[in-house]
C-alpha cells in the first residue's frame, strides 16, 4: 500500500493544530462566560434583584379583612411589592392587572375553583397576614389561576399557599401552559413532592421536599400565557417577577474581555 506523502502528512498536522487552537479559544470563552455568570453579571432566577412584578390576592372568604390596598408592601423579602390585585370569589377575572409600579399591563387573569373560598380567620394584623388570609381552596386538576398576555421575557412564578390542605401536609403544585382547557398542553410540570406549613405566622417560608413552608417558586418561564394550581394546597397569592436582563455596560464589558482574550489567544 502507498504511504502518504510528506506534505500530505504536514498538512493535516496543521489542521489538526487549527482544529486544537479552536478548541482552546472556545473553552477560554466559556471560561469567561461562566466566570461572569457566578460573579451575578449575568442574573439566575433565584427571586433575587427584583424586576417588575405582577401580583395577584386571593380575598377568599376573608372580606376586607383578606383585601390589599395599593400601598400595602407584601410578599417574600427578595420580591415584596405594592399594587397587589385584589381577586374576589371562587370564579372571576381581571383584565389590564397593574403592575409593581403602579402601572396598567397588558396582562390578563382567569380564576376559578369549584371547592370554592376560604378564610385562615388569623387574629394577627398587618400586610403579610392580609396577603396570606384569604385563599382558593385546594381542588382538583384544572382549577387555580390563569394569566394571559405576559410581556417578560423570563419570569419566576411564586405561588403562596395558606390554609388547610386537602389530606397529608406534603403535596405538589403544578404550571400548565397555554391554559387549563388546551390539550395536549404545550407545557406542563409538577414541582416535586414539597412540605406544606397551613399556618402562616408572620415568617414566608420556602416550601421544600425537606422544609415545610408556605410558598413555591417556578423559576425561569418564558411562557406567554400559563395556568398554576394544586390539588393539594389552597392558594393564597401567586406572583409573576420579571427577571432582569443583562445591562448594556455588563454585556459590553464581557465582549471587550472576550475580544482581548481570543486577540491575545491567536497573536501566539
Amino acid at each position: 500500500m502507498a504511504m502518504p506523502d510528506s506534505s500530505a502528512i504536514l498538512a493535516f498536522a496543521r489542521a489538526v493544530g487549527e482544529i486544537m487552537k479552536s478548541a482552546i479559544h472556545l473553552v477560554g470563552a466559556v471560561k469567561i462566560l461562566l466566570i461572569g455568570w457566578l460573579a451575578g453579571l449575568f442574573p439566575h432566577s433565584d427571586c433575587k434583584g427584583q424586576g417588575q412584578s405582577v401580583g395577584v390576592n386571593f380575598i377568599g372568604a376573608a372580606g376586607a379583612s383578606g383585601t390589599l390596598a395599593a400601598t400595602d408592601l407584601t410578599g417574600i423579602p427578595d420580591v415584596a411589592q405594592k399594587f397587589w390585585n385584589n381577586a374576589g370569589g371562587s370564579f372571576g377575572s381581571l383584565a389590564n392587572l397593574t403592575d409593581s409600579s403602579g402601572q396598567q399591563s397588558a396582562i390578563s387573569a382567569a380564576w376559578r375553583d369549584l371547592s370554592g373560598v376560604g378564610d385562615t380567620g388569623a387574629a394577627q394584623t398587618g400586610n403579610d397576614f392580609r396577603l396570606m388570609r384569604g385563599f382558593l381552596a385546594a381542588s382538583v386538576a384544572g382549577n387555580g389561576i390563569e394569566f394571559s398576555d405576559i410581556p417578560y421575557p423570563i419570569y419566576d412564578l411564586v405561588v403562596y399557599m395558606s390554609g388547610p390542605p386537602t389530606s397529608s401536609s406534603s403535596g405538589n403544585l403544578f404550571y400548565r401552559s397555554p391554559n387549563f382547557d388546551t390539550y395536549p398542553p404545550a407545557a406542563e410540570r409538577h414541582s416535586p413532592l414539597v412540605m406544606y406549613s397551613p399556618v402562616f405566622d408572620g415568617n414566608f417560608v420556602e416550601a421544600t421536599p425537606t422544609t415545610a413552608g408556605n410558598y413555591y417558586v417556578f423559576h425561569d418561564l418564558t411562557y406567554r400565557d400559563i395556568a398554576v394550581g394544586s390539588i393539594y394546597f389552597p392558594l393564597s397569592a401567586v406572583q409573576l417577577v420579571a427577571v432582569p436582563e443583562p445591562s448594556a455596560g455588563v454585556l459590553a464589558l464581557l465582549t471587550a474581555t472576550l475580544f482581548t482574550f481570543l486577540s491575545r489567544r491567536k497573536a501566539r
